[in-house]
């Protein structure tokens, strides 16, 4: 190729004499001095210049040259520029890295979906997720993965995983709705269970078994599958249960009052009997505080009657002041609410076979 070393050095000294003769070879790269008198330059200018300075290359190679002049040279290269320097073997393969610098526009929506993928709230790393379409003259265009399936008229697969989580209690799909609003504000609760993300992700109920629920999700939703299941198992974990802890555990130094207050004129079960009853709701739940609170489950396993002070008070408290909206005189209205907390749910003795 005449492109340097001692090759070049004869040409030049031997190239003005019309006597002496050049055999080529059939191809020399382009821009190299045999390339040129290939293409049959009359006159060839010939200059040295530092190239390495020149083209900033970040990997040199030395092929077809003197052994002990390439190793010297690479040992200048190497030091002086801190440039890698490879020298293989005739035959011998070699890879060198390469970074390409290419430019593409994604479109905003591929954008913003991959944000949306990401469940972190900071969106620092947001994993990126498209095709890359280069076109007969190299240009290249991002598309979405739906975009890509419609170009080359091929269907799109999807990939749909699925887990059960278990609950202590009733599914309360209200509260459990509620607690999923704060990763998509646009949900729908529906008969048949929850839809986030425009279905991607649904909490399912479990046929025969409402104390669970099946969370079902597509692929491109994987990285949220472990934040829906915290956030279900921690309110699932929120509902109030009936469970059996020892008295010294609960209570610590504080009194305990026994809450038989009813036991002169309500027949109590004997102490066995009620520690059954408890122990027949373990696990149970539904809490509520008008019709199922704490001391409607006391007063069940003692008498056999939900009975409550607390909830009749509510009641009475709403009475009166439904009343008094309704523009009653106060009154009237102190009065009502007193009547019914007197006289609301009566008292009755009650058979222990009968009750249990």
């Amino acid at each position: 190729m005449l492109h340097g070393g001692q090759s070049l050095k004869v040409f030049r000294k031997w190239c003005h004499d019309p006597r002496n003769m050049i055999i080529m070879p059939g191809y020399c790269v382009a821009g190299t001095v045999g390339a040129k008198v290939i293409g049959g330059m009359k006159k060839i200018e010939i200059e040295g210049k530092m190239l390495i300075r020149d083209c900033k290359p970040r990997s040199v190679m030395f092929v077809h040259g003197e052994a002990a002049k390439m190793e010297f040279l690479k040992g200048k290269v190497e030091k002086e520029f801190r440039i890698p320097v490879l020298m293989p073997a005739n035959g011998e393969s070699v890879v060198i890295p390469g970074i390409a610098t290419l430019e593409v526009d994604v479109p905003h929506d591929i954008v913003q979906r991959c944000i949306e993928l990401d469940p972190t709230p900071s969106k620092k790393a947001c994993p990126f997720s498209a095709c890359l379409v280069m076109d007969k003259q190299n240009g290249l265009e991002v598309i979405s993965c739906e975009a890509a399936a419609s170009r080359l008229q091929m269907g799109l697969h999807t990939i749909t995983l699925s887990q059960l989580i278990k609950s202590r209690t009733p599914v309360d799909w209200r509260a459990l709705s509620e607690a999923l609003t704060i990763h998509d504000s646009q949900l729908q609760q529906k008969q048949d269970g929850i839809e986030l993300f425009h279905g991607e992700i649904c909490v399912l109920p479990v046929k025969g078994d409402e104390n669970q629920v099946e969370l079902v999700w597509d692929e491109c939703r994987d990285t949220w599958q472990s934040v829906i299941l915290q956030t279900i198992q921690e309110t699932f974990s929120k509902q109030p249960l009936v469970r059996c802890d020892p008295l010294a555990a609960i209570a610590g130094d504080d009194l305990v009052r026994i809450n038989n207050g009813h036991d002169a004129d309500h027949q109590p079960f004997p102490p066995t009997i009620v520690v059954e009853r408890a122990t027949m709701q373990l696990g149970s739940g539904n809490y509520n505080l008008v019709l199922n609170n704490c001391e409607h489950f006391v007063k069940w396993c003692r008498y056999g009657n939900r009975l409550s002070g607390q909830a009749v008070a509510a009641k009475s408290l709403i009475l009166g002041s439904a009343l008094a909206a309704a523009g009653a005189p106060p009154m009237v209205a102190f009065g009502a609410g007193m009547a019914f907390l007197t006289f609301a749910t009566p008292v009755s003795k009650l058979d222990c076979d009968r009750c249990f």
